[in-house]
């Protein structure tokens, strides 16, 4: 039986966590041993195949080199023990574990895919790290990146052996529903995704048509700041953070359109999943954004940071029902570019070459 090994940071909720969800639940039904090895947190949020062998070796008890270290030991002593066919190290820190783990280790014919799973132009990862990044890209088999941007980063030799890859997204076509007046955003409280200056920009918005409602849905370390900021601006009844929550994908069917306020992104699923469902969407022209979506084609792009620009986009597509219609119909075109099967396909040439 052939054995493939996923090495994550952990598995709490999030874009490269679902990915992995999906493609080990396919080899498991493949008939493939597949094991998930959670390396820094010992978060599982996901429900996986029953067949998924998830490992901790976090050491959650450590901090700092000495988190790293045992952590590295582990994943040594693992690797010389289960001798997987394929170990595939998603995102960075997993990437540098991984190349400090394998020195001086006989891995056999072991194929590895390492991915990035963010913009490598934005991450502001320590000069260290980085180094290590760049070593286990060079040594690994192929490197999967999601948008050609990320790709420019590297240099020829990681580049010769890169292949991109979007995300699988299982979205069913519910095309904009502006009875609701529902205007949704989704991603982690973090700086990162930017909830502040859309909140910004619903301010002006919510003035000038009182009956829109805002609904950010996802958790993280700013809630609180942002719930401030909400009721700083008047917008409790307005604007609702709305956590966590299963059945997002009910709301997002009733939404009128869709917002990623990104300072950047690798690519994000929350928002193609929203294309795919046939919303009219509004973007921050961050990396991944802006190469899936064509201004005013099937979707909107506003410049990074801009709660102006943002507060025209949302009004333009409040007024302008015909556009809302066609900017959802069009994309929910990358249907087939996007699709699990299709995505799936992919990852198996790069895990089977």
């Amino acid at each position: 039986m052939k054995k493939i090994s996923f090495l994550m940071c952990s598995m709490g909720r999030g874009g490269a966590e679902r990915v992995v969800s999906i493609l080990s639940k396919h080899y498991c039904e493949l008939g493939w041993q597949v094991d998930i090895c959670m390396l820094l947190h010992n978060i599982n949020e996901y429900e996986l195949h029953e067949r998924v062998n998830v490992l901790d070796l976090s050491c959650e008890n450590l901090s700092g080199f000495e988190k790293w270290k045992q952590t590295v030991i582990k994943l040594r002593e693992y690797l010389k023990a289960q001798k997987p066919d394929v170990i595939v190290p998603f995102l960075a820190k997993t990437s540098a574990l991984f190349s400090l783990a394998r020195l001086g280790l006989d891995i056999g014919s072991c194929r590895v895919v390492a991915s990035e799973r963010i913009d490598p132009y934005s991450a502001k990862y320590p000069f260290p790290l980085r180094l290590l990044v760049n070593y286990s890209y060079r040594r690994s088999d192929a490197v999967v990146f999601q948008t050609k941007r990320a790709l420019s980063f590297y240099g020829r030799g990681i580049r010769k052996k890169g292949v991109i890859i979007g995300n699988p997204i299982d979205a069913e076509y519910h095309p904009e529903n502006d009875g609701t007046h529902t205007i949704i955003s989704a991603g982690r409280l973090t700086p990162q995704k930017n909830h502040a200056m859309l909140i910004r920009a619903f301010e002006g918005v919510s003035r000038d048509y009182p009956d829109y409602v805002l609904h950010i849905y996802g958790e993280g370390k700013l809630r609180d700041r942002l719930q401030a900021l909400i009721e700083k601006l008047s917008l409790s009844e307005k604007v609702f953070l709305m956590g966590n929550q299963s059945d997002y994908k009910e709301k997002l069917k009733d939404a009128e359109m869709f917002i990623l306020p990104s300072n950047f992104e690798g690519l994000s699923n929350a928002l193609l999943e929203a294309m795919l469902m046939g919303k009219p969407c509004i973007s921050t022209s961050c990396a991944g954004s802006d190469e899936v979506i064509i201004n005013y084609l099937n979707g909107v792009l506003v410049p990074v940071g801009d709660a102006k620009a943002m507060e025209k986009a949302i009004v333009t597509l409040i007024n302008n029902k015909k556009l809302k219609i066609a900017l959802g119909e069009n994309a929910a075109k990358l249907q087939k570019m996007f699709s699990t099967e299709s995505v799936i396909g992919q990852w198996r040439k790069v895990f089977e070459k």
